[in-house]
């Protein structure tokens, strides 16, 4: 029989977001089952309870860049994993290079990280077209702080945006993305004014979407001081249907 050793533990739990709260909850005798609390009030279920992790922000363990691509259940085991690293009194490289999982991909996404922070600029290995793509397109939720629809803000005619709209996101116009919350996506085949791409930028968005060819500077000298992708002559519609067939 191999010897095993636990060197930390972590957990995400509905009786607590940390080791020492769920054993705390457990010698209280507490339950995590509760009525349901995280879905829309017209959800239609026999199921009323149900044991639901609570209070979790992924910002406390994650960068928004990092958390914004998963699941929940993923940053969860992200999550977790974070503090049983901690617990255990070791670095995450240490672990990496004595169990041989550095891959060259692994070494330049480090070097590239570390070249940023130690000079103060911005990390040149960035998102990829495939990647935003796959992300915007595969599921109309985003999952990155609780279940929300992504937000896309168009001025498309209302023929086209059914489309988008019967597929689950949710579509908004141009002139509400400074009353919305957060719009992760401008979608449309004109020149964008620089007001509403300071506006969009202050609602976290991701992603200018223009069915038609770059115009003016406006744009491209926008992006070029944000973390915002553009893509130009994709029809929307057709990538969303495109990637449903891939399931």
């Amino acid at each position: 029989m191999q010897r095993v050793v636990i060197t930390g533990i972590g957990t995400i739990s509905p009786i607590g977001n940390s080791v020492d709260q769920f054993w705390e909850n457990i010698k209280a005798n507490k339950t995590g089952i509760s009525p349901l609390e995280m879905f829309d009030e017209d959800f239609d279920s026999d199921v009323k309870v149900a044991a639901q992790v609570k209070d979790f922000n992924p910002k406390d363990t994650m960068k928004r860049k990092e958390y914004s691509r998963m699941d929940r259940y993923s940053q969860f085991g992200v999550a977790a994993s974070v503090e049983a690293l901690e617990k255990s009194g070791v670095n995450e490289e240490l672990i990496r290079l004595s169990i041989g999982l550095e891959s060259v991909k692994d070494i330049l996404q480090d070097l590239d990280q570390a070249i940023s922070s130690a000079a103060g600029v911005d990390a040149q290995l960035v998102d990829t077209e495939e990647s935003v793509t796959n992300w915007l397109t595969h599921s109309p939720f985003d999952r990155s702080e609780g279940v929300r629809a992504k937000v896309i803000a168009t001025d498309f005619d209302a023929g086209k945006v059914a489309n988008v709209k019967k597929s689950g996101y949710q579509v908004i116009t141009l002139d509400e993305i400074a009353a919305t919350d957060i719009v992760d996506v401008i979608w449309t085949d004109k020149t964008i004014d620089e007001q509403t791409l300071k506006q969009f930028s202050a609602k976290q968005g991701k992603i200018v979407w223009i069915e038609s060819e770059p115009t003016g500077d406006i744009l491209s000298s926008f992006v070029e001081d944000s973390d915002i992708i553009t893509f130009f002559n994709k029809d929307l519609v057709e990538e969303i249907t495109k990637a449903k067939t891939q399931f």
